[in-house]
């Protein structure tokens, strides 16, 4: 990434809108930014940082607080960058929240922060999260990331040297994305810790099985939660023997005592069933002389109504010849229907004519009506042009009245000002008189009193520089009150002002006399053409009274052209509407002949009609159709009544007649029955079914409760069996995975503690401390190196990331925090270059630029030189190294730099000087 033009408005201390082009410093190289303590050099690398991830470059630095306390309330508080990557070119623009006034109204409102992405090619991201996401991709780097790597911000220096492991794994979890290591130790803890707790509830699993073992009270069973597992099996086991032989036993038992029930069953069932044949005996009898007496009843009422048959013949002859002259009656209602639709339709020819002629007329006589009014309307458009060209005279001549009342009035106003310049003319130059007056009157005082002044410089034994004389025996003595000459250079002063004053409030009056007179002129002019000749004075008011007049005559000539245009639009519709009258009238001539001529032939049909209704009617009995149906119905209900009572009267018999004969067979069948079932006491049988039923339900009782205890200990038996084959399996699964675990988190006892995140960063550490090596050789004359401590303090915290440094002065190796301020600044320089080297060579992250923010200050000038040599270095290949730094030295070694001043009025500037 490569800055290449900054542009900053109303952020941290740069009040109004600044903007730095990058490209001016070149392609590489290093430069400088110096300038007064706190006038906002930091805040350039800040307004990079803040346009690329909506942050400061420090952590102390709020998006909320980058507002400038300078600037004024309209300016808003925005960073552009321009930057390069990848060949590619981008804008970025962003502004933090911040108040500003209202766009409506007073007081202040809340900006949202906003931002946005514009990609080559006009393409634009906007949104904060969108645009967020886009730098991300872009850069591959996050704001953090880009802090530690890019822009070494003041104070940050040592904290990646003094860091112990702890803090050294979240500054490489986040640059070199180790959080997946992080993630799979976790993993291995909550895997082993789930294997535990599976175990432990495999544990209790069996306890709750071995509690649910049922057994007799006083059986070793009783006591199974205090053995151990494989002597309750084996009691469970013993168990389970005896009560399948008891279950055994039983059901022998409940055979026996089973079979004895079924022949009690038996014998009982013989005799009810003997009770019963007899029951059915006596009422099949009973059944059987009822239905003889019904019989006969029956046989008589069917004789009766076979004797009615002649009755139904009659009926049915009657209804035949109904039928046959239905069709008539249909032939009937036709032509009654043909003779009403062809009377309505005669009707409505007649009516429909006489309103055709009434209508004819009517048109006639509007269509006379329409041409004399046309006649009238000859002359509109004419009247209408002349009415127009009125209005407009009267509108033009309006207009320059008001014009010239308008400058009526700003003449006024002119004169009103006149007298008021000519009013303070007058004052400033009375002022001014008197000033001079009073300087004048000073000065003279002044020169009167040189003998006194003089006098109160003499001294004893000193000459007189009037006349030379050592002594003074009597001095002049200076009036009281005399002026000095600062008085009299104040009152000059003064009086040369005033003079000043007054010459200027003449020139304005002189200025606006002339514009009086050019106005008055003017309106002089315009009063000769409108006004006959008026004077100035009765201008206003008479011309007012010609734009009253004025506006009553334009209203009537209004009144009047809207009367012309209506007669001007009613002529064109005559126009249009005389010939579609004409053409009307004409046509409803032809309708009246129409419809007369099919009067004429509605009329014959009609008579038509009615000769061959008489004739149809002359051979009918009914006056219509419905009442020969109506008689036609009533005949066949009653023949239908006729021919219902005769077949239920069959029905009856029929039924009546079966009924008797079975029950007679039935008397028959059950008196065979009855003397073939033996007699049985059913009283003993029933009281030996009761005992023996007691019997049975004792017995099945007692399996129940056997078969209960062995399905139940059957499962417990198979459940404790399968749950200690599971436990035995957790167990050898717990011991592995557990050891697993604390290898990968670094909690092996008595090992080094070090966790397998640390131990894929040492390989990125190791090689960081090589690179960083390279250049501290430099910078120290090859008196230091640094190295990664392989060997922990203690066993109690974690490690594998600790720093020491090796003194090739004197051989020693010890920690880092033992070196000087100078000595710490060259390595923290030197390590947080190995870490953008390391960086940049493991992610493939390109960055052209760096950020250095100040320490050089701590340095000697050997030191400094070497530091210099060393960051020139980094340069090559085209990367641009920037540098904040208040040391002289550099000033004078590093020829581009950007300058930064505080300006007296508040707020910042910068410049670039190259």
């Amino acid at each position: 990434m490569r800055p290449l033009k900054l542009t900053i408005s109303a952020f941290g201390p740069y009040a109004g809108t600044m903007e730095l082009d990058f490209e001016k410093l070149g392609q590489s190289g290093l430069y400088l930014i110096t300038g007064d303590t706190g006038a906002g050099k930091t805040t350039i690398f800040d307004a990079i940082c803040f346009a690329l991830f909506g942050e400061a470059s420090g952590s102390s630095r709020e998006p909320g607080m980058l507002r400038s306390k300078y600037a004024d309330p309209k300016t808003p508080t925005e960073v552009e960058l321009k930057f390069a990557y990848g060949g590619r070119e981008y804008t970025v623009r962003r502004n933090p929240e911040y108040m500003r006034p209202k766009g409506r109204g007073e007081g202040m409102t809340r900006q949202a922060a906003d931002a946005r992405l514009i990609c080559p090619g006009g393409k634009d991201v906007t949104k904060l999260k969108e645009v967020n996401a886009a730098i991300r991709e872009i850069i591959g780097l996050d704001r953090g990331q880009f802090s530690q790597v890019s822009m070494i911000a003041q104070g940050d220096f040592l904290k990646l040297l003094l860091a112990g492991t702890r803090e050294r794994q979240e500054i490489f979890r986040s640059i070199f994305n180790t959080n997946l290591y992080v993630v799979l130790q976790k993993k291995l803890s909550e895997d082993a810790n789930a294997v535990r707790s599976q175990w432990d509830d495999t544990r209790l699993s069996i306890r709750q099985y071995v509690d649910g073992i049922v057994c007799e009270p006083g059986s070793p069973l009783a006591n199974a939660g205090d053995l151990p597992i494989a002597e309750v099996a084996e009691l469970l086991d013993r168990s389970l023997a005896e009560d399948e032989a008891l279950q055994r036993q039983l059901g022998e038992q409940l055979t026996a005592v089973e079979k004895a029930l079924e022949d009690a069953a038996a014998q009982m069932a013989k005799a009810e069933h003997r009770e019963k044949t007899a029951a059915a005996l006596k009422a099949a009898e009973d059944a059987e002389k009822a239905a003889a007496v019904l019989l006969e009843q029956r046989q008589a009422a069917l004789e009766a109504e076979r004797a009615r048959k002649p009755e139904q013949d009659a009926l049915q002859k009657k209804i035949t010849e109904l039928e046959l002259l239905l069709p008539s009656y249909d032939e009937l209602e036709k032509l009654i229907a043909q003779q009403a639709q062809a009377s309505a339709e005669w009707k409505q020819a007649e009516s429909g004519a006489a309103k055709a002629q009434q209508e004819h007329t009517a048109l006639l006589e509007a269509l006379e009506r329409l041409k004399q009014e046309r006649k009238s309307l000859e002359n509109a458009g004419a009247e209408k042009e002349k009415l127009l060209r009125q209005m407009q005279e009267q509108s033009d001549r309006k207009q320059r009245l008001e014009s010239l009342i308008a400058d009526v009035k700003n003449l006024h106003t002119q004169q009103n000002l006149l007298t008021k310049l000519q009013r303070d003319y007058m004052e400033k130059e009375s002022t001014a008189a008197g000033l001079q007056s009073a300087f004048e009157g000073k000065n003279r005082a002044f020169l009167n009193e040189q003998a006194g002044i003089i006098a109160g410089t003499l001294a004893a034994g000193v000459p007189c520089p009037v006349c030379g004389s050592t002594e003074h025996p009597s001095p002049a003595v200076l009036t009281e009150g005399a002026p000095t000459e600062a008085d009299v250079k104040k009152a000059k002063a003064a009086a040369a002002q005033a003079q000043r004053e007054a010459e200027d409030a003449s020139r304005k009056a002189g200025e606006q006399k002339g514009k009086v007179a050019t106005a008055g002129d003017a309106i002089r002019k315009e009063l000769e053409s409108l006004l006959d000749g008026a004077a100035v004075e009765e201008a206003e008011a008479r011309a007012a009274a010609a734009v009253s007049a004025l506006d009553a005559s334009m209203a009537d000539l209004r009144k009047q052209l809207r009367k012309a245009e209506q007669d001007e639009n009613r002529k064109a519709a005559l126009d249009r509407l005389i010939p579609e009258q004409e053409a009307a009238a004409a046509e409803k001539e032809t309708t009246f002949t129409a419809l007369k001529e099919n009067m004429a032939r509605l009329q014959a049909s009609a008579e038509e009609w009615d000769r061959q209704i008489k004739a149809l009617r002359s051979r009918l009995s009914f006056p219509g159709k419905a009442a020969a149906q109506a008689e036609k119905a009533a005949r066949e209900a009653g023949l239908k009544t006729l021919q219902e009572a005769l077949k239920q009267a069959e029905e009856a018999h029929a039924a009546c007649e079966k009924e008797w004969t079975a029950l007679s067979a039935q008397i028959r069948q059950l008196r065979s029955q009855l003397a073939e079932l033996p007699e049985i006491d059913s009283a003993a049988q029933a009281a030996r079914k009761e005992e023996l039923t007691g019997q049975k339900n004792a017995i099945t009782e007692r399996q129940k409760t056997v078969h209960a205890r062995i399905t139940a200990n059957t499962a417990s038996r198979g459940n404790i069996r399968a749950k200690s084959d599971q436990l035995t399996a957790l167990e050898e699964k717990l011991r592995w995975m557990r050891a697993l675990a604390n290898t990968a988190n670094g909690q092996v006892a008595g090992r080094e503690k070090l966790m397998l995140e640390t131990y894929i960063q040492t390989t990125y550490f190791d090689r960081i401390v090589a690179r960083a090596n390279v250049r501290l050789m430099k910078m120290t004359g090859g008196q230091y190196d640094l190295k990664r401590r392989t060997v922990a303090e203690n066993g109690r915290s974690q490690s594998g990331l600790e720093l020491d440094v090796i003194d090739h002065y004197n051989g020693s190796e010890r920690s880092v925090k033992t070196l000087s301020g100078g000595e710490s600044f060259k390595a923290s320089l030197a390590l947080a270059l190995g870490l953008s080297d390391e960086v940049q060579m493991s992610t493939g992250i390109h960055l052209d630029t760096l950020f250095v923010d100040e320490g050089f200050g701590s340095l000697d000038p050997e030191s400094l030189d070497q530091a210099y040599r060393t960051l020139a270095g980094l340069t090559e290949g085209n990367r641009l190294v920037g540098i904040i730094s208040h040391v002289a030295e550099l000033k004078e070694k590093i020829d581009k730099q950007i300058v930064v001043t505080k300006e007296k009025s508040g707020g910042s500037r910068a410049e670039i000087v190259v």
